[in-house]
């Protein structure tokens, strides 16, 4: 479950950083 945690902050910075950058 750890992996899916740090997946899922991976994925949630990535997506916050493209929001960022329009």
């Amino acid at each position: 479950m750890e992996e899916a945690a740090a997946l899922a902050a991976e994925l949630l910075g990535v997506t916050y950083r493209t929001s960022q950058q329009r």
